[in-house]
């Protein structure tokens, strides 16, 4: 029988894992159970006793940002009997050690056992005879402040040292050292400082590529900005697939084993530029949300970052009148049609829209003026004559990927859409954010089948309770 086999049997126990990492006088591990079970010995780790004290599993949920204004880490907890031999765990810390856990029969091997999750801690929590450890999925790590460093020394001394990703416009650089008139516009090595400008007016400059920075040939005007190819660790890094995996192993410590392969992103380039700490959720939500992509952490704990993707008519699963609980469907948000769609592409960082040199071109006096270019995509709504127009900021640079996204924008937007909720029983694992089912219900013109993308999901795989959020 295979894994898969047997998660669908109503018949067999299914018995929850639990490794519980903490600090108390150092690394410890509290091993617990929803049953009784000993690992064997020639099992790893051998001979080890997990105590049944575990009374209520999480559930464990996760959703797309597409449609909301930023990820955020979800939120379960891991309720347990408050037995004394867990005393050390309750005074110990937990906070962001991480919990794995596994799903098996308990007649096997620990071998055989299957991971289904892994989660971070905050705290355990007491009350009467129970204890509460208030988890967060991985993507906590996320949180995290990109750390560029600060200035020693000038007029931004113990201020952070900017970040620049791919390909920027009309950014205003730091001002490191005003005697030799030097600025940063990055913490790291650049590709290229493209070109400097002061009032507008491009100036010759000393390039120091391999510093992030320039120096100037006389004192300043006005106001200096420039165009830069940004970070360069190895090589200059401008796709998402490649920034996203830079900033999760620079700033949060992932391995590339623990990445999840992201070739399948387009080759879209972007262009990012901070001066103020942001954390690295913000800087993947805004380039998810730039190519219509979302992020998540999978099962087995591995970061994943995809494209949504279009409802072909070709689901992989179904979800019966049989598998639906009662009055378990429900219309959670319906979004309208968009008149056009419009996509706001190559930002530039510095709108200037007076103090520019007299002999700034009316050309370049209307580039520099204007905070992003656009393209828009409209759309035919016979039946919405009053429909709204949408515009979404991004972090695109070229005009043929920001007519891409706005093409399929628009078509996602060409149809009134419906995201329903279903609260159903099913086998654990059989669905994932992304996938397509066709769903079936007596109510809301459903009996003969919608097609859907599944958007948000939340799943019990003890119990086999499943809540999914429907795209269509």
């Amino acid at each position: 029988m295979t894994i898969q086999e047997w998660l669908e049997s109503p018949s067999k126990q299914r018995t929850l894992l639990a490794k519980v990492e903490y600090l108390n006088n150092g690394a410890q591990t509290a091993y617990l159970s929803t049953a009784p079970f000993v690992s064997l010995p020639d099992d790893l780790p051998a001979n080890i006793a997990f105590d049944d004290f575990i009374l209520e599993s999480p559930t464990f949920s996760k959703s797309m940002a597409i449609f909301s204004n930023g990820s955020t880490a979800s939120r379960s907890a891991l309720t347990l009997f408050a037995d004394e031999s867990l005393t050390p765990l309750f005074l110990g810390n937990v906070f962001k050690r991480q919990v794995t856990y596994l799903l098996g029969d308990e007649e096997w091997r620990l071998s055989d056992f299957v991971v289904i999750a892994k989660q971070l801690a905050e705290r355990v929590t007491a009350r009467n005879d129970e204890y509460s450890i208030e988890l967060r999925d991985p993507s906590l790590k996320l949180d995290k402040v990109i750390d560029t460093g600060t200035f020693a020394t000038g007029v931004n001394a113990g201020k952070s040292k900017p970040i620049c990703i791919g390909e920027v416009f009309n950014i205003e650089p730091m001002l490191e050292d005003a005697a030799t008139h030097k600025y940063c516009v990055n913490y790291i090595s650049v590709e290229d400082v493209v070109e400097v400008r002061d009032n507008g007016l491009a100036i010759s400059i000393n390039k120091n590529n391999a510093d992030g920075s320039f120096t100037l040939n006389q004192a300043p005007v006005g106001r200096i900005t420039c165009d830069v190819k940004g970070a360069k660790p190895a090589t200059h890094i401008q796709y998402p697939g490649d920034v996203i995996t830079w900033l999760l192993t620079t700033f949060v410590g992932e391995t590339v084993d623990n990445i999840a392969d992201l070739s399948a992103l387009p080759l879209y380039k972007v262009g990012i530029y901070q001066r103020e700490p942001r954390t690295v959720r913000t800087v993947i939500d805004t380039i998810c949300k730039s190519i219509i992509g979302y992020h998540m952490y999978a099962r087995n704990g591995q970061f994943v970052a995809k494209i949504m993707p279009a409802i072909t008519g070709i689901p992989a699963h179904a979800l019966t009148l049989d598998d639906i609980v009662e009055d378990g469907v429900s219309v959670r948000k319906t979004i309208e049609p968009a008149s056009q769609v419009t996509i706001n592409y190559k930002q530039n960082h510095t709108p200037q829209n007076d103090g520019l040199a007299g002999g700034v071109s009316a050309e370049n006096r209307e580039l520099f003026s204007q905070q992003y270019q656009t393209k828009t995509v409209v759309n035919n709504l016979v039946d919405y004559p009053d429909a709204s127009p949408i515009t979404r900021n991004t972090c695109l640079v070229d005009e043929v990927d920001a007519g891409a996204v706005a093409a399929k924008l628009a078509g996602m937007y060409s149809v009134k859409r419906i995201i329903h909720k279903v609260h159903g029983l099913a086998a654990p694992f059989l669905f994932d954010l992304g996938g397509e089912v066709i769903f079936y219900y007596w109510d809301f013109s459903l009996s003969a089948g919608r097609n859907a993308i599944i958007i948000g999901l939340e799943d019990n795989p003890v119990d086999g309770e499943v809540t999914v959020e429907l795209w269509s």
